[in-house]
């Protein structure tokens, strides 16, 4: 799907980008941002301060939460199995602003690595967001093209459709260009209850030794609004212990959120979150992240997530 910020890069040597469960930050025009907002937002994750305090979600964006707040486990980074079944599933909490009632999430998914290194992958997702349920199930598949080139393609549905979209899809294509660089570039369409969204983003990754670095420009564009707007994202991860790895993300810009109302509201954002995922067992890793989102005077919130992944 593609409304929450659930960009992921696969990072591993040699890497495929991919889409993690599918979702993308619906998002906008950069403004606003301070590096000592960022500073103080991000003590209060680490340091627990109390729940912000201002007035929805998708990590981007807190980890595995964006515009329309579908939660997501942490990014996959660092591995790529050798099993041919990797599951995982987890549970996520937001803590919201004012007045308005906490989120909190389940996820369930499963990936299959067929011959080739083509997977193929299906992830379910309930969301409970201001006061409304959502069930939302995404398919997809990712594939090398030619050479250096792969892709990937992804189809999300939701019966319920709540806060979620309707429907999403996706179409990604990238490229290693040499010297620990890639680049992916992808196309999308979100069909929401109120409204229907466009959406395009670049990027540029770099790896070098345990690290892994990647720029993301996002533009996106809501039916009745005029001309698209633009947003910005860095990531670091570091990967340790073979195929365990920690990352840091912070995104910036103006966005286009699902709130469940008639509109698709914009506001400034500011996003930071931390995710990873240890394994502890050959076959057996748990996964974490915690992140702080602000959505202009809208609200704020404040997540934190876990969850387990097994390969079989």
């Amino acid at each position: 799907m593609l409304n929450g910020p659930r960009f992921r890069v696969m990072l591993r040597s040699g890497c495929r980008a991919e889409v993690e469960e599918g979702c993308l930050w619906e998002s906008g025009h950069a403004q606003g941002f301070s590096w000592p907002a960022a500073a103080l937002a991000l003590v209060s994750v680490f340091l627990g301060a109390s729940r912000v305090t201002a007035d929805p979600a998708a990590g981007g964006p807190a980890a595995g939460a964006g515009p329309a707040g579908v939660s997501a486990p942490a990014p996959r980074m660092g591995d790529r199995s050798d099993s041919p079944l990797d599951a995982d599933a987890g549970y996520t909490h937001d803590f919201l602003s004012g007045r308005n009632a906490d989120w909190n999430g389940f996820y369930a998914g499963v990936n299959d690595a067929l011959q080739g290194d083509r997977d193929v992958y299906g992830r379910y997702d309930y969301a409970s967001r201001f006061g409304k349920s959502d069930h939302t199930l995404t398919v997809g598949t990712d594939q090398p093209i030619s050479g250096r080139w792969y892709g990937l393609s992804e189809v999300g549905l939701s019966p319920t459709h709540g806060v979620s979209p309707t429907y999403s899809v996706l179409e990604q294509v990238g490229r290693a260009i040499g010297g620990g660089f890639q680049v992916q570039a992808a196309v999308g369409h979100s069909g929401y209850s109120s409204a229907d969204t466009n959406l395009q983003y670049g990027t540029l990754e770099y790896a070098w030794g345990a690290y892994r670095a990647a720029y993301t420009l996002f533009a996106n564009e809501a039916s009745g609004e005029s001309g698209a707007v633009f947003s910005h994202s860095a990531q670091v991860t570091r990967s340790y212990a073979r195929r365990s790895a920690v990352g840091f993300r912070i995104t910036a810009g103006g966005q286009n959120e699902s709130i469940g109302l008639r509109t698709i509201p914009r506001a400034n954002v500011l996003d930071l979150s931390l995710v990873g995922h240890h394994w502890f067992q050959p076959a057996w890793a748990f996964t974490y992240e915690m992140g702080y989102h602000g959505f202009g005077s809208v609200y704020n919130r404040r997540r934190i997530g876990v969850g387990v992944r097994h390969q079989m």
